[in-house]
């Protein structure tokens, strides 16, 4: 009897041993690689689920009764890069792309930026253009408006021909447009006048007609405005006299009429004026003394008419005074004399008389000693 008990003690005691060392190995099994990988338990202190925050349940799988769209179904609205490639494109078809003198990369795969004269974003988006001297021949495609991310527009020196097309007022970011030294005909379209931002139009050496359009005068941040060298005919409109940031205005070689508009005294930042060889008429506003900041003031060749105003000796900064070939005639005001920076003097085959300011004895390109200059002598210098 006491052999059992010594037994049956024995394996509580086994039991009990291997126990104690099992359920410690299986607690730390559990809580080290079994508990991580378990959701976490939700706490008492969030909202209890109600039935409208239940996930929906999934759309039904389309039937083989549903239509399933092609890709020729879907409606694929070209990219603003898209069109741009697409304006290049008529640009080169229509101007002889081919015998262009440079036209690498043109109608490639490349990015824009890649093509020769082309500056554009990685996105394609086209924000210059500059075929200077390039060859191009024909007309500007319309479709050149639709560059309207285009902030420098040069075309200068080519064989453009025809009109220049109207579509170009779409390009309403644009800065600078250049297309002088052309083969352009026709009027030069009002729509220009939708460039508020341009600072730069320079239209010359073509053979462009008509009149200049009163609608530049909404381009008050132009700086400088070059129509030399057409066929404009027409007066020269007063409403240029809003172009207050202007520092040069260059319309001579044309055929414009009529009187110079008093209303340009308002570009006191005009640095040069240029108005000769065309058939101006009349007096010279007085207001023209306002250019206080002039260098050069070309009125040559022209049918200009009465006195030399006396406001003319306000324009201190003059270093070129060229008035010759027109129908000036009275004295010489004393008042010029304060131009004493001039470099340049052209009086000649007017109908001047009295004497020339002795301030103006040391310039040294002048005509006051040509056979047709008017043969006056210099002032008293007292």
């Amino acid at each position: 009897m006491m052999r059992q008990k010594i037994a049956g003690n024995r394996r509580y005691l086994l039991l009990a041993t291997v126990l104690a060392i099992a359920v410690p190995a299986l607690w730390f099994t559990f809580i080290w690689v079994v508990a991580p990988g378990l959701p976490p338990v939700p706490t008492s202190t969030g909202p209890v689920p109600t039935p409208t925050d239940v996930a929906p349940s999934p759309s039904p799988v389309p039937t083989p009764t549903d239509p399933v769209p092609t890709p020729t179904d879907v409606a694929v609205a070209p990219s603003p890069a898209g069109a741009d490639r697409e304006a290049l494109v008529a640009l080169y078809q229509a101007t002889d792309g081919a015998n262009w003198r440079d036209n690498g990369s043109w109608l490639s795969d490349a990015p824009l930026y890649l093509w020769h004269g082309v500056i554009a974003d990685e996105s394609g988006h086209v924000f210059r253009l500059n075929l200077t001297e390039n060859g191009l021949s024909g007309a500007i495609p319309a479709a050149l408006g639709n560059l309207t991310n285009l902030v420098d527009l040069n075309l200068s020196g080519n064989q453009l021909s025809g009109e220049i097309p109207p579509a170009l007022g779409n390009l309403t970011n644009l800065e600078e447009l250049d297309l002088y030294s052309n083969e352009l005909s026709g009027a030069i379209p009002a729509e220009l006048g939708n460039l508020t931002n341009l600072t730069r139009l320079r239209l010359p050496d073509n053979q462009l007609s008509g009149e200049i359009p009163a609608e530049l005068d909404n381009l008050t941040n132009l700086e400088y405005l070059a129509l030399w060298s057409n066929q404009l005919s027409g007066e020269i409109p007063a409403a240029l006299g809003n172009l207050t940031n202007l520092e040069r205005l260059e319309l001579s070689g044309n055929q414009l009429s009529g009187e110079i508009p008093a209303e340009l005294g308002n570009l006191t930042n005009l640095e040069q004026l240029e108005l000769q060889y065309n058939r101006l008429s009349g007096a010279i506003p007085a207001e023209l003394g306002n250019f206080t900041n002039l260098r050069a003031l070309d009125l040559r060749d022209n049918r200009l008419s009465g006195a030399i105003p006396a406001e003319l000796g306000n324009l201190t900064n003059l270093r070129a005074l060229l008035l010759s070939g027109n129908q000036l005639s009275g004295e010489i005001p004393a008042e010029l004399g304060n131009l004493t920076n001039l470099s340049e003097l052209k009086l000649a085959r007017n109908e001047l008389r009295g004497c020339v300011p002795a301030a103006w004895r040391n310039v040294n390109n002048s005509d006051l000693f040509y056979t047709d200059s008017p043969g006056l002598p210099f002032c008293d210098a007292s």
